[in-house]
């Protein structure tokens, strides 16, 4: 099927608009056409089609992608399509777009369509086009669909309905998959659709990401008198500074006071303006939103992403989109650079192997690497990666002996003149030589300690984040039990990296470099031991009035000196 064809073919044919009531000529919206672009994309480049959606409400997916369900089975014969909601009312009402369709065409091919199934007959053999819901047990298993639709596929109850369908389509570009639905969390029954999304917005599968915000919806307007007051929050300023207009932002209000009982955690799951804000985490977020959205600001797309060789005396990034480094930035003569590494077993049932590369001269986030490799390739690649990037100080996670070995290849086989080695007075680690033990260890502190030395730079505008996936690590990130955070769903690999990679930066600042860090670190154990004592609860503040009135020298050792250098504190 081609994609402009079967478009211009439906905009010739009619469906029932759901304001009015009328039969109208099946033109796309504007969130219509953003996904139409992407997947005509996906076909100029001859790759299948399979997309998945995270979407705000009443974007019109479901009428699109079952307009092309239907001429995708019209169009060839054996072709098998399966429309899957997770309601039975809803599969009645996603079923009127191809059946208004069938009705539209001048001449009718096939019996007349069942509340369920629209048959086309072909020389060769039938097509089928038909509709189910989520709760059956015998769904597509066993047959071979060239088609698939999962509506609303946050919302299934079943386990095992996404592999069980999936598992019925083969990889090709003659079939066509699409996942869409409003977001429903991180855990029970979201939790498929999430870890998919995940999946697809790190690209580590065969699905490409399509997110559609409200923003784009002509509806979602009233009058502008309803915001005079705007803005009155920090998130409606940022939806100013984004475009949104005074009648969105009245939309808004009403919206979540009328549609979302007040609530504005389910306005976000239902009707997002970023992928971030629509996953509810469980338990205390890590980051704040203000933290969220100000990482969000500075996002930007990588300048290349590829494969990193050292041939002929030279280093070259060769471009490859599915490559697993991500720059943003090639080395500056002169800039420190700091890298934090997590490694991994490097199976592909495991997890990534990652790393994270800081201008600490700039505090701007300089590249990204993630790719499930194994601890010895890891230092193969950090190697190749460190000495590109001025020799950049390399901090590796160590805990459960991946580390150790990816570090011990680092120093041992390629002599790597920059590892990082722990600096703080009251390291038990540190050897009766004085010697600092090399990596990063970690445990309940240091795992707490790196968090809160990163939201710190990110709130005073010390730490400039550029990649989304970052900050979708940063969002599903959250804390229990006082000081603890962890992501229970999806990884961490990326954002453990960058926190232990700043923790580096900020320990070992470069020259000229005023190290607000140090205060953090002078305090952490007595608030360690504070945060121990029976009955307390107490999470480390990020503003600390004592912190910040506070004056205070500390030598610091830079990596690039042998001399210890005097820096004051804030």
């Amino acid at each position: 099927m081609n994609l402009d064809r079967a478009r211009r073919f439906m905009e010739g044919l009619r469906i029932r608009d759901l304001k009015t009531g009328n039969m109208v000529p099946f033109i796309y919206n504007k969130n219509q056409q953003k996904a139409f672009k992407i997947i005509h994309n996906l076909e100029e480049r001859k790759k299948p089609i399979w997309v998945v959606i995270l979407k705000s409400r009443r974007v019109g997916m479901s009428s699109m992608f079952d307009g092309l369900g239907f001429c995708h089975v019209m169009a060839k014969p054996n072709r098998d399509g399966l429309i899957l909601a997770h309601l039975l009312s809803s599969s009645k009402k996603l079923f009127q777009v191809p059946t208004s369709l069938w009705k539209s065409l001048p001449m009718k091919p096939g019996a007349i369509p069942t509340a369920s199934r629209i048959t086309f007959p072909h020389p060769q053999g039938n097509s089928i086009l038909e509709i189910a819901t989520a709760g059956r047990e015998d769904i597509a298993r066993g047959g071979t669909l060239s088609f698939l639709h999962l509506s609303e596929a946050a919302m299934y109850e079943r386990e095992g309905t996404f592999s069980g369908v999936l598992s019925s389509v083969h990889y090709s570009t003659e079939n066509i998959v699409v996942v869409e639905s409003t977001a429903n969390g991180m855990v029970g029954r979201g939790k498929a659709f999430y870890d998919m999304w995940c999946d697809a917005e790190a690209g580590r599968s065969d699905f490409a990401p399509i997110f559609l915000t409200w923003l784009d919806d002509p509806d979602c307007v009233r009058d502008e008198q309803e915001a005079e007051s705007a803005p009155v929050d920090d998130e409606e300023k940022e939806l100013l500074r984004r475009g949104a207009t005074l009648r969105q932002l009245a939309w808004r209000r009403f919206a979540v006071r009328t549609f979302c009982e007040g609530y504005i955690d389910r306005f976000h799951a239902e009707y997002p303006t970023t992928p971030q804000e629509s996953f509810i985490s469980t338990g205390l977020p890590a980051f704040d939103q203000d933290e969220i959205r100000k990482a969000e600001r500075t996002c930007v797309k990588p300048i290349q992403t590829g494969i990193l060789e050292f041939k002929d005396g030279k280093y070259t990034l060769v471009e490859d989109y599915r490559g697993p480094l991500f720059l943003w930035e090639e080395p500056i003569p002169g800039h420190c650079y700091y890298i934090g590494g997590d490694a991994a077993r490097g199976i592909e049932s495991g997890d990534f192997a990652a790393a994270v590369v800081w201008n600490g001269t700039t505090g701007h986030q300089a590249a990204r690497m993630s790719s499930k490799i194994a601890p010895e390739y890891m230092a193969f690649v950090l190697n190749l990666l460190g000495r590109w990037f001025n020799d950049a100080m390399i901090n590796l996670e160590l805990t459960g002996n991946l580390g150790l070995g990816c570090q011990r290849a680092l120093r041992d086989t390629y002599q790597y003149p920059n590892i990082y080695g722990w600096k703080g007075k009251d390291d038990r680690r540190i050897q009766p030589t004085k010697r600092n033990v090399l990596g990063w260890e970690t445990t309940e502190r240091t795992r707490a300690l790196a968090l809160q030395l990163y939201r710190e730079s990110l709130r005073n505008g010390e730490l400039v984040v550029k990649d989304k996936i970052l900050v979708a690590q940063m969002s599903a990130a959250s804390t229990e039990e006082g000081i603890r955070w962890q992501v229970k769903k999806g990884h961490d690999d990326i954002l453990y990296s960058a926190l232990i990679g700043w923790a580096a930066r900020v320990q070992y600042p470069p020259p000229d470099v005023v190290n607000k860090g140090w205060n953090l670190l002078e305090q952490w154990d007595a608030l360690l031991q504070q945060s121990q004592k029976p009955g307390s609860h107490y999470s480390f503040p990020l503003e600390d009035p004592e912190a910040r009135s506070a004056e205070h020298i500390k030598g610091v050792l830079h990596p690039r000196s042998k001399e210890p250098r005097l820096l004051e504190g804030i």
